[in-house]
């Protein structure tokens, strides 16, 4: 099975570390024993990462491949994806360049920001033969039914030649989404369908596209708690409730289980860029809650300070160095600071 995290870069090495720490985690994945080896397909701008750069990320385990000619040959064909922005084309299509790559292979596909808690090759041999895309998010999916690729690239082809018509189809057919949490669906709260996240979604929701059920996946894995967004991170585990954290060796529990991966995506990044925030200029809210998205009187406070000190919010980098080099979750991570009551103690 091979590990694969599809990425691109738009300036340079520098601007791309720092919104895709891959250098951090595979210095961080070295350091605790881990083995990184990944392949990384490059969809867009290879060319602009320095040699000095390639060659620390290709000393670290990964194995860097420039694939900007596959992707710009499928970019022609559903230039209709265009109308969703650069970014969310790539997502939709990042799927047949892994296809187009990996012929016959079956992979395992980690976003570019996932922190590892455990070796990426313990969780391949883990999830040999299994299919699923972690709890309806593409962040963690897993293909070992390689006629997975094939009901994507049928579907896509429908989506993109009825964009409005297949969204009305899918929205009709959205009923009991909510309550699929227990066959990792996910949720929608959109019409028109404008990621990959959306599309597979419907997908799944709808048995389109094959997936394991997620109670053998979690027995399978019942050492390890997994989230798709750290933010819910009681979603899958409220019977667990609150939880107990801890960092040993650099390897973080909950409530002694093994936490799997940290998927950093943007919402949860953002809630801990607030915390450092917090904890540079607000010392004296330190002790109270930090609200999630919810526009309290710190967020307007984050707001005048940020305007009048022209600061920015930190990098993903940034907040990698903060959370698992300077310091670990444990301020976070309390019933009096998480943004959810009784989730932690």
């Amino acid at each position: 099975m091979k590990s694969v995290i599809v990425a691109w870069c738009k300036s340079n090495s520098s601007l791309f570390e720092k919104h895709v720490p891959l250098k951090f985690v595979g210095t961080r994945n070295k350091k605790l024993g881990f083995k990184t080896e990944i392949d990384v397909l490059f969809i867009d701008g290879y060319k602009l990462l320095d040699e000095n750069y390639k060659a620390a990320l290709e000393e670290l385990g990964y194995r860097l491949h420039d694939t900007t000619k596959t992707y710009s040959e499928l970019e022609g064909k559903y230039e209709v994806l265009n109308q969703f922005g650069d970014y969310e084309k790539k997502c939709f299509l990042r799927w047949l360049v892994i296809r187009n790559f990996f012929s016959g292979e079956r992979i395992i596909h980690f976003d570019g920001d996932i922190v590892f808690n455990e070796c990426p090759q313990t969780l391949s041999k883990n999830f040999i033969g299994k299919t699923f895309i972690l709890q309806g998010c593409p962040a963690l999916t897993v293909i070992s039914n390689l006629d997975w690729f094939t009901h994507y690239e049928e579907e896509l082809k429908l989506f993109v030649s009825n964009i409005t018509g297949y969204s009305d189809m899918a929205w009709d057919k959205r009923l009991g989404l909510k309550e699929a949490q227990k066959t990792w669906t996910g949720t929608r709260d959109r019409k028109i369908i404008s990621s990959d996240q959306d599309f597979f979604r419907h997908l799944l929701h709808t048995n389109t596209i094959y997936q394991d059920k997620p109670e053998v996946i979690m027995q399978r894995l019942d050492n390890y708690i997994f989230f798709e967004n750290p933010a819910h991170v009681d979603l899958y585990y409220s019977h667990l409730k609150p939880f107990k954290y801890r960092r040993t060796n650099g390897i973080d529990f909950l409530n002694d289980k093994r936490v799997c991966i940290w998927h950093m995506q943007s919402d949860f990044n953002n809630y801990l860029g607030n915390f450092i925030f917090r904890h540079k200029y607000l010392q004296c809210l330190m002790k109270t809650r930090l609200q999630y998205k919810d526009k309290d009187i710190e967020y307007y406070l984050r707001k005048l300070v940020n305007n009048t000190m022209n600061l920015q919010q930190p990098s993903r980098l940034y907040t990698y160095k903060y959370f698992f080099e300077d310091n670990d979750f444990s301020d976070l991570f309390s019933a009096k600071i998480w943004w959810q009551q009784n989730v932690f103690q």
